[in-house]
């Protein structure tokens, strides 16, 4: 059994950082509930709980596949879609704090989800 499941985490390792990525994304975002600030009107949106859970429950999700070999394709491929999205979004999101409110701490937040968002796009294609 542990060889098995080394085994799929060696074969699915990129969608395994993924994973991890996503829920200490989620984990800060839940940790932060100010990180957020700009536009003002959608402040409470962002800085919400429910969208921290959000990516908290996406990761875990993403690293259960991962694990257990990608065994049912639809939820893989709909878990990684889901995952490129919600990934653009924050990092649109972070774009425009940098570009608009002249965050310029969050630079490397947005290289970071850049970078993430790219990774999301090789494993989508690559399964």
């Amino acid at each position: 059994m542990w060889h098995k499941l080394t085994s799929n985490i060696n074969k699915n390792f990129n969608q395994v950082v993924i994973g991890l990525s996503i829920v200490l994304i989620g984990g800060f975002l839940f940790a932060d509930k100010n990180y957020f600030t700009w536009p003002p009107q959608l402040r409470p949106m962002m800085n919400s709980e429910y969208s921290d859970i959000f990516f908290v429950v996406l990761g875990l999700v993403l690293l259960y596949c991962a694990v257990t070999g990608n065994k049912n394709k639809v939820i893989h491929d709909i878990t990684i879609t889901v995952a490129g999205g919600a990934t653009f979004v924050l990092l649109t999101e972070q774009l425009w704090h940098v570009l608009f409110a002249h965050n310029i701490e969050m630079t490397m937040a947005v290289i970071f989800d850049a970078v993430l968002f790219i990774l999301i796009i090789r494993c989508a294609y690559t399964s």
